[in-house]
């Protein structure tokens, strides 16, 4: 019986990470009509399991992704064309199941090798860490296709890189390279071909062994810090501080700390209950 996302999707949960496989190496794991509908399918299912902590996106075969799938492109256009001007709410529609990794409560980490082009881009562009291969390379071509960007591409690029960097990768549709993609921001750390998996799920298990209710509320504070005022940023972190004293996850954080400083492990057991 299917579960509603595969073939596109195929999804793994272990020590509260839940690590997602986009699973269509043969089709390089291209975004073609039907991948909307599995991903609003699997976003569901994190929804609803209390026990993820942490979110890792993940790629099959040599390529991440090459982006949109042109052939059901031509498709989707010729639908929108005769869709009594319905395009915009279905572009919305797609815009929301990329966003939902942005606003999700728990932190999401992007693991990047080879191709990472167009659409694919604005998909980690909507995670909150992008770990990369060397061997990854980037490219933006919808101006080249006669296109412009409409599922958060000139608006995250924008925010993680800078206005004119944005406009370097949107308006010349430059191909680069991991190191490039490191040093203009838009990924947070390269690392060897073979280390790329390895070096996501540290960093997976690294967030899933702190305070559940701390992770979730600084994520929810940063976002309030990087799109809106000062004054509504130090708001979010008064009442968001003030909520997390008061639970039991910040005592047993703070017990296992105290037993670290000592000489210890620090082995802090966190209860979502």
């Amino acid at each position: 019986m299917s579960n509603g996302y595969e073939p596109y999707f195929t999804l793994e949960k272990k020590d509260h990470i839940a690590t997602i496989h986009l699973s269509r190496p043969e089709k390089r794991n291209t975004i073609a009509s039907p991948f909307w509908d599995a991903l609003i399918c699997l976003q569901s299912e994190l929804i609803n399991d209390k026990s993820i902590r942490v979110v890792v996106i993940l790629a099959d075969g040599k390529h991440f992704s090459a982006g949109t799938d042109l052939d059901d492109l031509k498709k989707d256009r010729k639908q929108m064309e005769f869709g009594n001007g319905r395009a915009n709410y279905l572009i919305q529609n797609w815009q929301r199941a990329f966003h939902f990794f942005e606003e999700f409560d728990i932190p999401v980490i992007a693991g990047i090798h080879g191709a990472c082009l167009g659409s694919a881009i604005e998909f980690v562009a909507a995670a909150d860490v992008r770990i990369a291969s060397e061997n990854s390379y980037y490219f933006m071509g919808e101006v080249k296709s006669g296109m412009c960007t409409d599922l958060g591409g000139t608006t995250r690029l924008t925010r993680l890189l800078g206005r004119s960097q944005a406009m370097r990768l949107l308006l010349t549709a430059e191909k680069i390279d991991a190191r490039e993609a490191l040093r203009i921001g838009l990924v947070d750390k390269v690392v060897p071909n073979d280390d790329l998996q390895a070096a996501v799920m540290d960093m997976a298990r690294t967030i899933a062994s702190m305070s559940p209710f701390a992770v979730m509320t600084t994520k929810r504070i940063v976002n309030v810090a990087a799109e809106g005022s000062m004054a509504a940023a130090l708001a979010a972190e008064r009442v968001n501080s003030s909520y997390v004293t008061q639970t039991n996850d910040r005592l047993a954080a703070m017990k296992a700390m105290v037993e670290e400083f000592r000489g210890g492990e620090y082995k802090p057991q966190f209860n979502l209950d």
